[in-house]
């Protein structure tokens, strides 16, 4: 069996913006990430750190693992019931909030707060008023192949595909990133169980890519108009 290789995972809400940081630390490397997400609340956004502590050890090999968190809420039972089959021993450790320090002061410094992403804000202003339907109706017109067949399922819709731009190879990942980070509980677990733990990317990658699709306005109103007949039922 492999030695034991310890994670801290934290995170740093801000209930004013929904924006959420997360610290993560790999105590057996020294190994440290933060990055910026958007979360419902505290507890989601606890929950999104402790999956990317998860998601990092997996990926590089540990299959002997300790994950230490700080927030009671988090169903640990349900996370080691999916996770355990792809580790050899993997356990989880509740420690009090100032043991985490290091991880929360990183959670708490790429925490999102002043910088401007216009495209990124709009999209987080309509969130509150899209379900989940509508939110995969959005941009599922960008993925291509088993992806796009499965999202078709969820939305019940099949839009169009839209023009991927140049050079773009990870559309399919990206999208599923930005779903999981913006869509709910429910919608996270479903692509979980049917493409894994899909790493979280920071804001200005969203961004970034927001800015590639070419994405305003009008995206909402057409995946709208897509689920016109799910909503009128």
């Amino acid at each position: 069996m492999q030695p034991n290789v310890i994670y801290l995972s934290d995170a740093s809400f801000d209930s004013a913006t929904c924006s959420a940081g997360i610290g993560v630390k790999n105590l057996f490397s020294g190994e440290s990430m933060s990055l910026g997400i958007q979360a419902e609340g505290i507890n989601e956004a606890e929950e999104i750190a402790l999956l990317c502590a998860i998601e990092h050890a997996y990926t590089h090999g540990h299959r002997n693992c300790v994950f230490v968190y700080d927030n009671l809420n988090i169903d640990t039972k349900i996370l080691k019931g999916f996770y355990g089959a792809m580790f050899e021993k993997i356990q989880f450790m509740w420690f009090k909030r100032e043991y985490l320090g290091e991880v929360d002061r990183l959670a708490a410094m790429v925490r999102s707060k002043t910088v401007k992403m216009p495209h990124l804000d709009l999209l987080k202003r309509h969130i509150p008023g899209l379900n989940d339907q509508i939110l995969v109706t959005m941009f599922m017109p960008m993925v291509r192949g088993d992806t796009y067949g499965f999202l078709c399922t969820i939305s019940q819709t099949a839009p169009l595909y839209k023009e991927l731009p140049k050079r773009m190879s990870n559309a399919n990942k990206t999208v599923l990133a930005l779903l999981c980070q913006m869509g709910s509980s429910t919608l996270r677990t479903i692509l979980f169980e049917r493409f894994g733990v899909h790493k979280a990317l920071k804001h200005t990658v969203l961004e970034n890519f927001l800015i590639q699709i070419g994405f305003d306005e009008r995206w909402i109103e057409e995946a709208r108009y897509e689920c016109r007949a799910l909503v009128c039922a």
